[in-house]
């Protein structure tokens, strides 16, 4: 019925497009999200930590790239 609208909701959800224009933008909304650190918001899903966790797994899932930031607290 209702899902995040935010960077971390965007990635999830889209995180298995095809577009490479499209992927891009997903890359760059999760280093948003990194940038943006932890919230303080608590532990929810959709506007919290758990959130933008499984935003950084699926952008590290889409490029594989070990230098992605994502991989830092791993």
């Amino acid at each position: 019925m209702q899902d995040c609208h935010g960077a971390p909701g965007i990635v999830c959800q889209l995180a298995g497009c095809r577009s490479p224009v499209l992927r891009a933008l997903l890359i760059e909304a999760a280093e948003a999200v990194w940038r943006a650190g932890l919230l303080a918001k608590g532990a929810g899903l959709c506007h919290g930590t758990a959130g933008n966790g499984f935003a950084l797994f699926k952008a590290h899932v889409m490029t594989g790239d070990a230098s992605f930031p994502a991989l830092d607290v791993f």
